[in-house]
């Protein structure tokens, strides 16, 4: 349907959809057409939405009926929308396709295409300022699902429970690993992946092996997904990434799942994952947990800021030269020339590194260790701070679920968020007097404010630009 509509090798097509089976169905088809599928978040508001549309030059979009009223927002600006796949009629003199349409359609062959083509388009959630479109060809995809294959001996016996939306990377290991091996992905619908028991049900209903997700989500799992009601004995893999993963809610999960192993997944979307490791055992508080050895189909390098590279044992920034990496941002050339290290080889020819922005320790044996983001650590009246490292006293207390501490550039002070533990009431005076006991006396928060809920990005992590403009607002 997508070949006689005019897409070709190349095109960008966007995929507006909560989990569903026409999810999979919409990325397969666009990518069997010699095209790449641009994902975007179901509750990416109509602007943002024509920002992404406008700039990938989107002229097909995918949806379904229940988002017609949010298309029908979108299309009272100027727009290059010639065809909607998922709509039962049409919409502002657009040409629709039904999603009956597309099932009663005879299936075609698609175009001659290599794994050095365009597979999809990735877009950030905005957080940390205007959004960017990581472009992926099919190499990338292909390398990383087949690393996760032979890092967790995937096969096609596993169940994996699908609950990353098409706009995360992590979604990968569903619609791309799964298949390499044969496997199965139970596609958890948006309903039951936001209600923690609903989700523990469907894990034990249908026997799923293997969960990769945020840290947030299986945190959910632990405190109100009623894991003792259901049996999760065919979990074997836990895997996790996007997040620290606090010691205290990872070794309880841990034990309610002993039968289950349990990985540390790391890396940015912009090269996929980048290492894992497996954890030996429940981790005590205040552990380090290392973010595994870089997989062998990539070399890294950690550099201080003059891109030196540092003496193994000290900290600096994370380089990756990996065939999983991006081509680079959409049509931004700037960032792009930004977002990587060259490393001449002689003559015009170089190497060409991904600058992560992560801080890592790496140990002599190529062991590595997060230490947080470089663009998390601030200097405040003179001194330098470690937001993560305060975040890290925090979240360790008795009571304490999350936390995020961001900074008041205004006041020039920094601010703790925190959400308890169910029926808990944190004393902030005692967590104040923890973080003087953990940390030096200008690290410490000027302000400890407890909240309900975290504002998260697309991706589940905690959306700490909306928390500095709450702090910001509240006056």
């Amino acid at each position: 349907m997508l070949r006689k509509a005019g897409v070709g090798r190349g095109d960008r097509v966007a995929v507006f959809l909560p989990q569903s089976l026409e999810s999979a169905v919409a990325i397969y088809g666009i990518l069997h057409a010699g095209a790449a599928f641009v994902p975007i978040d179901p509750a990416t508001p109509p602007a943002r939405m024509q920002a992404i549309l406008d700039k990938c030059g989107v002229r097909h979009l995918i949806t379904q009926e229940g988002k017609r009223a949010d298309i029908a927002r979108l299309i009272q600006t100027p727009h290059g929308l010639d065809l909607i796949v998922g709509l039962d009629a049409g919409l502002g003199g657009i040409s629709t396709k039904s999603w009956a349409e597309v099932f009663a359609a005879t299936p075609s062959d698609g175009p001659q295409i290599t794994d050095q083509d365009l597979s999809y388009v990735m877009w950030t959630s905005g957080s940390t300022g205007a959004p960017k479109g990581m472009t992926h060809v099919h190499r990338n995809g292909l390398i990383y699902a087949g690393n996760l294959a032979e890092t967790h001996g995937l096969c096609a016996d596993d169940r994996f429970l699908g609950l990353s939306p098409l706009h995360f990377d992590m979604a990968v290991m569903d619609y791309i690993a799964a298949p390499l091996v044969g496997a199965t992905t139970i596609i958890v619908p948006e309903a039951v992946a936001k209600l923690p028991a609903a989700l523990t049900r469907l894990a034990a209903q249908q026997r799923a092996t293997v969960v990769y997700t945020v840290p947030f989500a299986m945190t959910q799992m632990l405190h109100r997904g009623a894991m003792e009601k259901y049996d999760l004995t065919a979990l074997r893999w836990m895997i996790f990434g996007g997040e620290n993963f606090p010691a205290k809610h990872l070794r309880a999960l841990m034990q309610a799942l002993p039968q289950a192993r349990f990985a540390n997944a790391f890396g940015p979307a912009e090269t996929h994952q980048i290492s894992s490791y497996t954890l030996p055992g429940p981790p005590e508080d205040g552990a380090a947990i290392p973010v595994g050895k870089p997989w062998r189909t990539l070399e890294a390098m950690v550099v201080d800021a003059k891109d030196h590279p540092v003496t193994p044992g000290e900290a600096g920034e994370l380089l990756v030269r990996s065939p999983s990496c991006m081509l680079g941002y959409w049509d931004d050339p700037v960032r792009t020339d930004h977002a990587f290290f060259r490393r001449p080889l002689g003559g015009t020819l170089s190497q060409v590194f991904y600058r992560t922005g992560d801080l890592v320790r790496q140990d002599p044996d190529g062991m590595m260790y997060f230490l947080g983001r470089v663009g998390r650590q601030i200097k405040l009246r003179g001194f330098r701070i470690e937001l993560d490292e305060v975040e890290a006293v925090l979240v360790a207390a008795p009571g304490v679920q999350d936390c995020a501490v961001v900074c008041d550039d205004t006041r020039q002070h920094l601010v703790g968020f925190l959400r308890p533990d169910a029926g808990q009431t944190p004393d902030l005076a005692r967590l104040k007097a923890r973080c003087r006991d953990h940390l030096p006396p200008y690290a410490v928060p000027s302000e400890l404010r407890v909240i309900r809920a975290f504002p998260r990005t697309g991706s589940a992590k905690i959306d700490r630009a909306a928390l500095v403009r709450l702090e910001l607002d509240k006056d």
